[in-house]
């Protein structure tokens, strides 16, 4: 019996592709089932929501908490990046860009995540870069600026607007989708490089499973003091309690499906494809994300995308690519030198 679980493991093993570009698809539906709560709840309330679930869930694994016990001053750090700004804030931050701005430029712009995440391994870990990293680097800021252009022009994509919006001082007002957005991938990126040195590099090297733990039950106290904070500060968040009860069921639903499957499920789908598939080859899976959220999300969500932005995310989409299989290829180059240990694929 043991051999028989045995072989069916290493077959699913063969699909790793597969389980990553599910949890990519996952990650689209993401956007569509929050949308459902926007009349009822703050993103700081939808994101706490989520990680109560999450963390019901995970209640039997807590056991592994007694680990934190051990941990030094650098793991802790990087745990609290993680917790707090990859799972708090960078949900926090999606979620209000998918509320006030166009779904589908959030989406684009996490395809920034790979060069934030190989520029802070640099950085943090000490990595080397490969040569054409501020090649693709550069084309990357520009498919940046490209998706940024309409709000700079007040959406005429009048390049004589520009002064006139500078001018006007309401950059923050008009483009905060666009750097909600940014922070998402700043944080996620970011966490990226902590996960790392997490697994691979610190004196613990904890479990996939561990690091799922810590990161959603940090990022669960620390979304009930920003919560009690906000209540405090502004009574009037209180949440919007509707009274019908099919719009009861429909958020009850969109609270699950997001805890569920987005939140939890994907994490495991990913990880899970993930040790099974080549670095190289994980980067185009991931590119099911942009690619479904062009055909799904206009089906259900009518916003306004401009013709720029679209050539502005396809440069991004392929610079961002390009560098990650690049990065791949470069780590596996010095890990056959041997001149680095190997480390987990962003």
């Amino acid at each position: 019996m043991k051999s028989t679980n045995t072989s069916t493991w290493k077959r699913l093993d063969l699909y790793g592709p597969i389980f990553i570009m599910a949890a990519a698809f996952l990650w689209t539906l993401d956007a569509l089932a929050r949308t459902n709560l926007e009349n009822y709840f703050k993103p700081i309330q939808i994101v706490l929501v989520e990680h109560l679930i999450i963390n019901l869930i995970l209640v039997t694994q807590f056991t592994y908490l007694r680990k934190l016990k051990q941990f030094n001053a650098k793991e802790w750090g990087a745990l609290l990046f993680i917790g707090i700004g990859g799972s708090a804030i960078a949900t926090i931050a999606i979620t209000e860009a998918y509320f006030t701005g166009s779904i589908i430029v959030a989406v684009l712009l996490q395809q920034t995540q790979p060069i934030i995440a190989i520029g802070l391994a640099h950085i943090i870990l000490k990595e080397r870069l490969p040569s054409e990293y501020f090649i693709w680097a550069t084309f990357a800021i520009m498919g940046v600026f490209l998706i940024y252009f309409p709000f700079m022009t007040n959406f005429t994509n009048d390049i004589t607007k520009v002064p006139q919006f500078i001018a006007s001082g309401d950059v923050i007002k008009h483009s905060a989708a666009f750097f909600w957005a940014l922070l998402a991938a700043f944080f996620w990126g970011g966490s990226t490089v902590f996960g790392r040195y997490l697994l691979e590099h610190s004196p613990k090297k904890i479990s996939y499973r561990e690091m799922t733990v810590f990161r959603f039950f940090v990022a669960f106290i620390f979304l009930i003091v920003l919560n009690i904070t906000f209540l405090l500060l502004n009574p009037n968040l209180m949440p919007t309690i509707p009274t019908k009860m099919e719009i009861i069921q429909l958020i009850v639903g969109s609270f699950l499906f997001i805890a569920l499957f987005p939140g939890l499920i994907s994490l495991i789908l990913y990880y899970y494809g993930l040790k099974s598939t080549h670095a190289t080859i994980s980067t185009i899976c991931e590119l099911f994300y942009p690619l479904s959220a062009f055909v799904l999300i206009p089906l259900f969500i009518q916003q306004q995308i401009f013709e720029i932005q679209i050539a502005g995310g396809i440069l991004l989409i392929i610079a961002s690519t390009i560098l990650s299989i690049r990065y791949a290829q470069f780590k596996t180059q010095l890990i056959v030198e041997g001149t680095t240990s190997p480390i987990i694929s962003s």
